[in-house]
């Protein structure tokens, strides 16, 4: 394969598995055994599996048990963290050489190295890590998102009446409301400091409360224009220079996506009725353009 359809996407080492008593490590090319880990005798069957930095992270039991960290390269124990709380604990990600683990409404912050308790954030049921920044973007119930330092544990800033929020380098975009007016649009604000970068008012996602995730290294933002039928508009994620409109002949826009240098939009003459039972759904179509005619 030349250099120019190679994947952009890294090929994996090892592929890990949790079956009845064991995590294995398997080749991803050949699925060969390269480790073995052998659940602890009091709680043998692995009730849950995330990837961590230098380790796979194995929830013994499916409810209430410890979670075990083992080595990646190797299969050796690392840690084992116990928990006196809630039995639901699920993993929400990492940032900082720590660990996150939600606890009822509550996070826990571990040591990566040892497995500690690090620290424990209050209310932050909807928080999550954005590695790379090493921060926590946190949604309120009420209504509003707020980012914390995944360092030492302080408020970086908030942004009222704001959800949905995606992060995009060091961009974070989120759907912003105006409750007096009624209105909603869509903002972006620098990942560390919340310094606004763009607002626009007439720019909206796709799909209802949800700002669109697209794949890959450089990949563009689609939002919907206020527009009669489907309009949709490329917008430079962090100047937020944004290109015409593209109009397509339907009224609603079930879901748009990007893959290389096509856009592919997902359209239908309606909205399904998801209280009508019987409702087989709107006929739909799949548009196909080029993302230089968005530019």
């Amino acid at each position: 394969m030349s250099a120019a359809a190679r994947s952009p996407f890294p090929e994996p080492v090892a592929v890990f598995v949790g079956q009845g008593p064991y995590v294995s490590a398997l080749h991803h090319a050949n699925g060969e055994v390269q480790w073995r880990y052998d659940m602890p005798a009091a709680k043998r069957i692995v009730g849950g599996l995330e990837k961590a930095s230098g380790a796979v992270l194995a929830r013994a039991d499916f409810s209430g048990g410890p979670w075990i960290a083992v080595g990646e390269v190797d299969g050796r124990q690392l840690w084992t963290w116990e928990w006196e709380g809630p039995e639901i604990r699920p993993y929400v990600g990492e940032a900082a050489d720590r660990l996150f683990f939600q606890t009822g409404s509550d996070l826990a912050v571990l040591d990566s190295t040892t497995g500690r308790l690090a620290r424990t954030y209050k209310e932050l049921d909807g928080a999550k890590p954005v590695s790379e920044h090493k921060v926590l973007l946190n949604t309120l119930p009420a209504g509003g998102v707020e980012a914390w330092s995944a360092t030492d544990g302080k408020r970086l800033w908030s942004v009222p009446d704001a959800f949905a929020p995606r992060v995009f380098g060091d961009t974070v975009v989120m759907v912003k409301s105006a409750p007096e007016e009624k209105s909603s649009g869509t903002l972006a604000v620098d990942t560390r400091t919340g310094t606004q970068r763009w607002l626009y008012r007439d720019l909206f996602s796709p799909s209802p409360g949800t700002v669109p995730v697209v794949v890959g290294e450089g990949a563009p933002l689609i939002l919907r224009a206020d527009v009669e039928g489907v309009g949709l508009v490329r917008v430079d994620v962090r100047t937020g220079h944004r290109g015409p409109v593209r109009l397509l002949p339907e009224r609603a826009l079930l879901n748009v996506f990007h893959a290389d240098s096509t856009v592919y939009a997902h359209c239908a003459d309606r909205f399904p009725d998801v209280a009508g039972q019987a409702d087989r759904g709107p006929e739909s179509r799949l548009y196909a353009f080029p993302i230089s005619a968005m530019t």
